[in-house]
């Protein structure tokens, strides 16, 4: 289980907002393909969903599905993935977000 160290959205340090809206979030990536997050939102209501990942061996990202039972993948593209550091970007609605997340 991870959580945010840094959160960029469009190249712009967004950490100190990210974590005022999503208190503790986590994202968590079992090894049997189970991927999910939670947090409490700034109004102190509980969010969380879950769904699959997989790891593209042929290249260097992540393909995450974050609506369980979906098709559509989002993929994430790794910076640096080590045993305490996870750092990933990916595109949302055109917007760039960048993660830096940490074991919690």
């Amino acid at each position: 289980t991870w959580k945010v160290d840094k959160y960029f959205k469009n190249g712009v340090d967004e950490t100190v907002d990210f974590k005022n809206k999503k208190i503790n979030y986590t994202e968590t990536f079992t090894e049997d393909g189970v991927w999910s997050y939670s947090y409490t939102d700034d109004n102190g209501d509980f969010k969380a969903d879950a769904g699959k990942w997989e790891f593209d061996k042929n290249s260097n990202k992540e393909e995450i599905d974050r609506n369980a039972g979906s098709s559509t993948w989002e993929e994430l593209h790794i910076l640096k993935l080590q045993e305490n550091e996870f750092w990933f970007w990916y595109m949302d609605s055109g917007d760039k977000k960048e993660f830096h997340l940490i074991p919690n």
